[in-house]
């Protein structure tokens, strides 16, 4: 198992998310070879990875952050959130925590911890089955599939990779073609695309105007009715896309 600090050198850091990151490898080590800690910097989003132990995921220091998390710092919700279950899109379930870096004046950061639980859900699935009093054929074992309550959480390793997950549920999830889509359709799209910080990325609005076959333009206009929507009900706005 090992830690990949070597994109940020740990004095580039403040001093708390230094000290996190120093952490990462023992923690990794705590909870076992189906484990991943990840500290991120929210000052360097998208690319918030500064540190990283075990291989859970494939990602790597100066990595991106997840859509879960993204969609936290679009919210100004630094809320710690602990043992949340989540589903990655090869299947696997994770439980996760996240826990928020602060010093006296701001939110730096935080502390991530993956533990994948996949073989731990079919354990406890086969003994439900054999517990339940019933002779059961095998076929009748309960869903592996997403449970209430969890999430669809992505690890993409570059920012390509997670605007186009944020961009393709949202258009999936319409679940109408883009060709015939009315304008409240992809009006919704990019409310849900906001809320989850998808125009925090670079290159998110030409992209989405590429997916809808629109204008940058219309994009563009979309958002404005989104915001000032938004800001009907609340005075503060977010900034405008880069």
């Amino acid at each position: 198992m090992s830690t990949d600090v070597k994109a940020v050198p740990l004095q580039e850091l403040h001093p708390n998310l230094a000290q996190a990151a120093g952490m990462v490898a023992g923690l990794a080590a705590t909870f076992g070879p189906r484990s991943e800690v990840v500290v991120h910097d929210l000052s360097r989003v998208p690319n918030s990875i500064v540190a990283i132990a075990g291989g859970l995921t494939g990602r790597k220091a100066g990595g991106p952050t997840t859509n879960f998390l993204l969609g936290k710092i679009r919210a100004q919700d630094f809320n710690d959130s602990l043992n949340y279950m989540s589903t990655t899109p090869e299947g696997r379930t994770l439980r996760s925590s996240t826990l928020f870096i602060r010093d006296a004046e701001e939110v730096l950061g935080c502390l991530c911890v993956n533990v994948d639980v996949t073989e731990w859900k079919h354990v406890s699935a086969f003994a439900e089955w054999n517990l339940s009093g019933t002779h059961a054929r095998a076929a009748d074992l309960p869903s592996l599939g997403m449970s209430e309550g969890e999430s669809r959480e992505s690890y993409p390793v570059d920012v390509d990779s997670l605007r186009r997950e944020l961009l393709s549920r949202a258009i999936e999830d319409i679940g109408i073609a883009p060709d015939v889509m009315h304008r409240t359709h992809k009006i919704a799209i990019v409310e849900r695309l906001e809320n989850e910080g998808f125009f925090m990325l670079r290159e998110s609005v030409p992209q989405l105007a590429t997916a809808l076959s629109v204008t940058r333009h219309s994009i563009y206009n979309y958002l404005s009715e989104v915001r000032g929507n938004a800001d009907a009900a609340a005075p503060s706005s977010p900034k405008d896309p880069k």
